[in-house]
Formats: structure tokens, sequence, C-alpha cells
């Protein structure tokens, strides 16, 4: 028997067969990797509080044939008032299903479990209300796809490399902004405004804790976040079910709306 733990965040956790349960967890040490964790299923186990969703746990796992098993577990941090407010529940899901969908299995990066574990922790603050919690979410996003090889270009046209100024378009095919005279290289390329471009350079270098403080106008921080997580999607061909699912609370919040 092969022992070895890691460090991780669960991210994803489903019933297989009765009492077990696969999971979908990011360490430290190796990166994303799916493991069994036997008997977790059960009301008695006492995994079974330590494998769920958005729990941080020491993990010592068996080396197995075709998936390695949970042999034994300790939770570090649990995240628990993220479990009273639903909207950030949602976005704290949604970091989840970015990090499954754009990492492959067993290739570490300690930047971007780092970037994941303490973007969780000040989700997890009482004083992070949902308009901060937006803009950690957003900050997340743009230095994760920097982290994983996917930041768009922001710094010059992405087709010729030339200037940006006047008028702007950003395209998720090119992957970056494209200036006035490349305009006819993406017909579904979107406006944007050079503030907004502004505020995205500013999101990658500002660290997770200083991203709430950003003074920002909503229009631009909305025309970024809108941006950014189309082109998350268009680059991972999907959309997170997790955004769908706060659409759908959203509509059903608004008075007149059955």
């Amino acid at each position: 028997m092969k022992l070895y733990q890691v460090e991780a965040v669960i991210l994803r956790s489903k019933i297989m067969r009765e009492a077990d349960k696969m999971l979908t967890v990011f360490s430290r040490e190796r990166g994303k990797q799916r493991l069994v964790a036997y008997g977790a299923g059960k009301s008695s186990s006492r995994k079974r509080g330590i494998v769920q969703p958005l729990c941080h746990s020491q993990l010592l796992l068996n080396k197995g044939k075709v998936l390695d098993s949970v042999n034994q577990c300790e939770l570090i941090t649990v995240f628990s008032q993220l479990r009273y407010d639903l909207d950030k529940l949602m976005l704290s899901f949604y970091l989840c299903e970015l990090m499954e969908a754009i990492t492959v299995e067993d290739e570490p990066n300690e930047p971007l479990f780092i970037l994941l574990l303490t973007t969780l922790r000040w989700l997890d603050q009482v004083s992070i209300d949902l308009p901060a919690a937006e803009k950690l979410v957003t900050g997340f996003e743009i230095k994760m796809l920097g982290l994983t090889g996917y930041l768009p270009e922001l710094g010059c046209c992405v087709e010729c490399g030339g200037e940006i100024n006047g008028r702007l378009k950003f395209s998720f095919r090119c992957g970056g902004v494209l200036c006035a005279n490349c305009f006819d290289i993406d017909a579904k390329a979107m406006l944007i405004k050079p503030q907004s471009l502004n505020l995205m350079r500013q999101m990658i270098t500002s660290n997770p804790g200083g991203l709430p403080k950003l003074q920002m106008a909503s229009g631009n921080f909305n025309e970024a976040k809108i941006i950014l997580r189309l082109f998350t999607s268009y680059h991972l061909e999907q959309r997170a079910k997790s955004l769908d699912f706060m659409q759908v609370l959203n509509t059903m919040e608004k008075p007149g709306v059955y």
C-alpha cells in the first residue's frame, strides 16, 4: 500500500454506488485529481463532512491502479459563512467549476491553488457583501486565466500589435483587444470601453484582498465582468451551471415574476 498526503480543496463530490463518493479535488502538491472516498456516503462516516465541496482538507491517499482513494482525512477549513449566503455560495461553486474545467489532471499549479484558497477565505468573511464578492470572483477569473496560459492580450492589438487608442473591440476568437484598424478580423468582437480595459489590467496586478477596495464605475465593472465570463466560456466551451442557477434565483426574486 503506497500512501501519500495532499492538501486539497474539494471541488466536486458525487455518489458512486450506495455508500462511496467520487471526488474531484485540487491539491497543492498534484493539481486536479479524481479520487474515491469509500464509505463517505454513509451517515455515520467520519469522512462524510470532510469531503464535501468547498472543504479545505488534508488527505491521506492510497495509490490505486486506476483511481487513488482517501484513506484518512482531516478538515482544515470549512468556509462556514458561505453556507449562510446563497449568492456567495453559488459564486464559490462557480470558482470550483472553473477550476475543474480549466485544469488537467496531475498537473501541479501551486500559485493557482493559493489563489483559489485565498479567494475562498475572503469570500467567507462576513464583511464581504455581494458587490465585493463579485469583484473577488471577477478578479479570480482573470488571474486564473493568466496562471493557466489563457490570459487575453490587453496591452496592444492582438492582431497587428499596434497601440490601442480610440474605439476598441474585444475578440474572444483572437484572444484579446482589437484596434479600430482590425475590427474586420472578427465580426463577433464586442465593443469595450478603455476604462473597462484598464480595470481588467488593475485586477491582474491587485492582490485578492485589494479587489473589493478598487474604485470602479459599476458600468465599467459590469462590462469587464461580462466580457471575462464570455471569454472564459468561449475557451472552456461550456457555461457554468452555478451562474445559470444564480440567474434563475435573481429572476424569481423580482416582484411580479412567477
